[in-house]
């Protein structure tokens, strides 16, 4: 701490005292740090870490015992290899130092290797490579596989490789660790590598008194050379090896010896401060810029807190004006729009916060009160697998009928009793049918003189589908040749009093087409003339008169082909139509259902436009509806999405 708060002093300093710009500044400082790191540094003493590591054998078992960061491999003759580490070393290697000896006892027989060494030597090495190696033999080629591959050579240690089980004497004492010297502050020169002989002891098991007589200089030749060849950081193991080698000559049998040469790197003061400098500079850059990003941070954040707060009093002031009592009732209307955007707005802000929870109920109410809206929450009868906004629905007592424009597929989706879901029936067209230009879907059946049968009729631009569910077949009603021109555009079909009725969108008509005594079916038209207003017409409904839709949400109303009185008196204006529908087969009773896709609302509406209700989804349920149908039988509403088919009762 004390040369920290020197090296900052001095930097601080620096910097107060620069003359020039703020870069200058810290350049400066930088400067005079780095020469203080120096100074502080100078003469200091390299630190020394090492380990020591020692083995025992004799013709039974080799006895290793570690001190310190050390470490040892073990293969057997059977190919078994393991790890001579104690059990609480199982660290990743060199992140813990036991100063007190561990020892491990290992029965042994001819062929196994062993290999001790200190775990600098040998971290970020893989396991299977020093396997590898300890498998190519006795301990002179494992010592040499082991440099050759190992961190390039750089491995210090001890490789044993028990070649003949013969037992002389008793085993030795091991050595204690001797203090290593104390490095000169200066980077010692690096002496050139020596590969040391291997030492063998069969001379010991053919010549037992010329062995007893060059024994002792073996381990004093093995710890000198060691001394030697790896300096002072080095001495230690030395010592150990030669103690080891002393051993060897008088426990061991034909046993081969073979040093693991390293050279390890010392650290000098101009490093240190090198190093020391390097975080230096990188700190002074990367300051100003964590600085800087906190800060950013912190301006967001506070200026996101600020907005909601913002958003928070608008819509507390907005929801006031809009719940106040004696304002004109558009008025009233606007700003209720206006304090629910808002509380929207600051719900997606703040999506955790529910305080306006209770603030919105209220305002919803009074403006489904004002509107005339009644919340209906729809139910999910059909789910498809992919989205379409080209289909079409029509409903029927037992569900709907579906047809794909795109995929030309036409479904019965059958409502399951008790259950609100449905099961889909696969309506199977005639051999040579093109399914993909069908274009609307009718429900047929002889309630309300619609059809003379029970099915569906599918209305395609060559021809028409006649689908009987009795008997689960479908028949081709081929078109009058010469009614549809090039220009036609089929829009939507419908039936009535057994007749089809076709909406030729390119030409503005609409085609009555009445079946013959043949079997055959001879085509009328509607009006007299093409009608202009047919061409943006989006859907047809007939209960007798006929009922045209504009996609402006104008309905045009018109009986024996002269317009009739429709006058729609609805709370507000309906906004994008999508589709009409007819709850009755009579011009005097039921009503009309227009779907406003606009405003996600079912429209009911008298048979002269006096306003019923208007129905919309608790939530967004029928965002983006396409088609709707009626059941009349059951007082059903479907509502078709591009995704689902959803279906709510109507009141009567």
């Amino acid at each position: 701490p004390e040369a920290l708060g020197e090296i900052g002093q001095a930097a601080c300093e620096a910097y107060w005292r620069a003359t020039g710009s703020q870069t200058a500044a810290l350049r400066d400082a930088v400067a005079r740090a780095s020469d203080a790191a120096l100074a502080i540094n100078r003469g200091a003493v390299t630190r020394q870490e090492g380990s020591l590591t020692v083995a025992v054998a004799d013709a039974h078992r080799v006895v290793v015992a570690q001190a310190g960061p050390a470490l040892g491999f073990a293969r057997a003759a059977s190919g078994g290899f393991e790890r001579i580490t104690p059990l609480r070393l199982q660290a990743p290697l060199g992140q813990a130092r036991i100063e007190e000896p561990e020892f491990a006892n290992f029965p042994w027989q001819s062929g196994d290797s062993f290999v001790l060494t200190g775990t600098a030597s040998c971290r970020d090495v893989n396991d299977h490579l020093i396997f590898r190696c300890m498998a190519k033999g006795e301990a002179r080629l494992v010592a040499g596989y082991l440099n050759a591959n190992v961190k390039r050579g750089k491995l210090i240690g001890v490789a044993l490789t028990q070649t003949d089980a013969v037992a002389y004497g008793a085993g030795m004492a091991v050595a204690a660790r001797q203090p290593a010297p104390t490095p000169k502050p200066a980077t010692p020169a690096r002496p050139p590598r020596e590969t040391p002989e291997p030492v063998s002891a069969s001379s010991v098991v053919r010549n037992p008194a010329r062995a007893a007589a060059q024994g002792p200089g073996l381990g004093a030749r093995i710890g000198a050379r060691l001394r030697g060849l790896f300096g002072s950081a080095g001495a230690t193991l030395g010592a150990g090896a030669g103690r080891v080698g002393g051993a060897a000559r008088k426990t061991l049998g034909q046993v081969a010896i073979s040093m693991l040469p390293e050279t390890p790197r010392a650290i000098d003061a101009a490093e240190r401060s090198r190093a020391a400098m390097l975080g230096l500079r990188a700190a002074t850059i990367l300051l100003p810029i964590a600085v800087a990003l906190i800060g950013t941070l912190l301006y967001f954040s506070l200026s996101g807190q600020a907005e909601r707060a913002q958003l928070a009093e608008s819509a507390r002031t907005l929801s006031a004006q809009a719940l106040a009592e004696g304002q004109d009732p558009a008025t009233q209307l606007t700003r209720i729009d206006a304090a629910l955007r808002k509380i929207d707005e600051y719900a997606q802000r703040a999506p955790e916060d529910k305080a306006f929870a209770k603030m919105r109920e209220d305002l919803v109410a009074r403006s489904d009160a004002m509107r005339r809206i009644t919340r209906a929450q729809p139910i999910l009868v059909y789910e498809f697998a992919t989205a379409s906004e080209e289909r079409r629905i029509s409903a029927s007592t037992l569900g709907a009928y579906v047809i794909d424009r795109v995929a030309g597929t036409a479904e019965h989706l059958v409502r399951n009793a008790g259950r609100p879901t449905a099961d889909p029936l696969q309506l199977v067209l005639p051999a040579g049918a093109t399914p993909a230009v069908l274009r609307d879907v009718a429900w047929a059946s002889s309630i309300g003189d619609r059809w003379r049968t029970e099915g569906a009729v599918l209305f395609g631009v060559d021809s028409a589908y006649e689908y009987r569910s009795a008997e689960n077949q479908t028949f081709v009603l081929r078109w009058p040749s010469g009614v549809f021109s090039a220009t036609s555009q089929l829009g939507a079909g419908e039936l009535w009093n057994g007749n089809l009725y076709v909406l030729d969108k390119g030409v503005g008509q609409i085609w009555r087409l009445t079946r013959g005594g043949d079997g055959g079916y001879g085509a009328t038209s509607y009006f007299r003339q093409p009608y202009g207003p047919l061409t943006s017409t989006v859907d047809i409904a007939i209960d007798g008169a006929v009922f045209a839709l504009q996609a402006n949400g104008n309905v045009l109303k018109y009986v024996s082909s002269a317009p009739a009185t429709f006058q729609p008196n609805t709370p507000e204006p309906i906004g994008r139509a999508v589709a009409i529908a007819v709850s009755a087969q009579d011009q005097n009773r039921g009503s009309v259902f227009v779907a406003d896709a606009e405003h996600a609302t079912v429209w009911q509406l008298g048979k002269t436009g006096e306003f019923q209700h208007q129905y919309r989804a608790p939530a967004d349920e029928m965002n983006g509806m396409i088609d709707l149908s009626i059941d009349a039988v059951n007082n059903t509403v479907y509502v078709l999405t591009p995704k689902r088919l959803l279906a709510f009762k109507f009141t009567p």
